[in-house]
């Protein structure tokens, strides 16, 4: 499951919430440093993956209980410059080596759909190039 939003179709808030994470990491700074910025990727985050949610819900937890695109969790932030950079298994092209934003996501418990067991997990990329990329997935593997 994925989506992709480039150029004019995605928002400044969210180029410019990326472009600021990628300086935010690349001087060195492994942590979100304003409460802003952590409040603004994590709406990034749902905004991006909102296009999954029907996907999404179709899984529940143990107890029965729908999941969201709400519950899935920063596990990780990167920003390179490379041209090939990779979020969540997912290789992307970069010719130019732009500036690039990486947050990798998850659900932390097991989902179950159809009685079996599944993990999600997630990307958001934004390859500050030309173009100006921004892609969001979501990834469904089978548990058991």
């Amino acid at each position: 499951m994925s989506s992709l939003t480039t150029g004019e179709e995605s928002s400044d808030f969210e180029r410019d919430t990326l472009k600021e994470l990628y300086n935010q990491l690349k001087n060195g700074k492994n942590t979100l440093n304003s409460t802003n910025l952590e409040q603004d990727i994590t709406e990034v985050v749902e905004r991006q993956l909102a296009d999954n949610e029907t996907d999404v819900t179709e899984f529940t937890y143990k107890d029965g209980k729908e999941v969201s695109v709400s519950d899935f969790n920063i596990v990780n932030l990167a920003a390179e410059n490379s041209k090939t950079p990779v979020a969540d298994g997912v290789t992307f092209y970069n010719t130019e080596e732009a500036n690039t934003s990486i947050i990798e996501l998850e659900v932390k418990e097991t989902v179950f759909k159809d009685e079996k067991e599944y993990k999600l997990t997630g990307y958001v990329v934004f390859i500050d190039g030309e173009e100006q990329n921004l892609e969001s997935g979501i990834f469904v593997e089978l548990v058991k």
